[in-house]
């Protein structure tokens, strides 16, 4: 009786773990590790080239047979995600800071930030190093943003995230807050969470039909940093 007790307390405790792991929109710690639902690429063409091709292929060089091996093994949200780049739908748009950071990393998580494929990018920028995620949400997404500040469209569409609403649940950030930020030479609406006892920062802000989740350092929130940012659409 007591070993069935004792099985039945840590079936309890793993489910808990996992329900609490489900609510964060991004883990303090290390990225997720490679796999099936990761994609790496030494350059913005090799991207453009995957997201545009009929054939995928894993990093082990093996040919994902056709759509259905496509969503079990990577999830129904990447292949509806992989099939609006090849039709036309999503239009690649590739972030720059300034002619010299250049792209370090570019990684594709099928399913990452809110449970949804995100395109990773990294950047050398000074003493600062940046990781940007940019999710494609569909044009219903881009309308909402015309229309409300980030905060509220977060809460909408995802209120179990990190926000203002519920900063109080999440307790590895000391600070949870909307602001106005120049990105891009624009006054724009973000979200901004930093972390506890780590010298980290995220912004999170709608671009078009992406949300782009920024991390790096605090110079993310000084006076100017983000103002060069832009993103180039890559056409089909």
């Amino acid at each position: 009786m007591k070993k069935i007790i004792f099985a039945m307390l840590f079936v309890l405790a793993i489910i808990a773990i996992l329900v609490s792991c489900s609510k964060s929109f991004f883990k303090v710690g290390d990225p997720p590790p490679t796999g099936d639902g990761t994609f790496c690429f030494d350059s913005v063409q090799n991207l453009e080239e995957f997201l545009l091709a009929d054939t995928i292929y894993d990093n082990l060089g093996n040919a994902f047979a056709d759509d259905a091996e496509i969503e079990m093994r990577c999830g129904a949200a990447f292949l509806k995600f992989k099939n609006a780049f090849a039709e036309g739908s999503n239009k690649l748009k590739v972030p720059y800071f300034a002619e010299e950071a250049e792209h370090e990393h570019i990684v594709i998580f099928a399913k990452e930030l809110y449970g949804l494929p995100c395109i990773s990018f990294r950047f050398n920028i000074g003493d600062c190093n940046v990781w940007m995620r940019t999710l494609y949400m569909g044009d219903e997404f881009e309308e909402m943003a015309k229309e409300m500040e980030f905060t509220e469209l977060l809460k909408q569409i995802r209120p179990d995230a990190p926000n203002v609403h519920n900063k109080k649940e999440y307790k590895e950030y000391k600070a949870i807050y909307g602001c106005d930020m120049n990105i891009g030479g624009e006054r724009t609406s973000v979200l901004v969470c930093e972390v506890k006892n780590k010298e980290r920062v995220f912004v999170l802000f709608a671009y078009e039909d992406m949300i782009v989740v920024l991390r790096g350092n605090d110079k993310l929130l000084s006076d100017g940093f983000l103002e060069n940012l832009t993103f180039s659409e890559v056409a089909k």
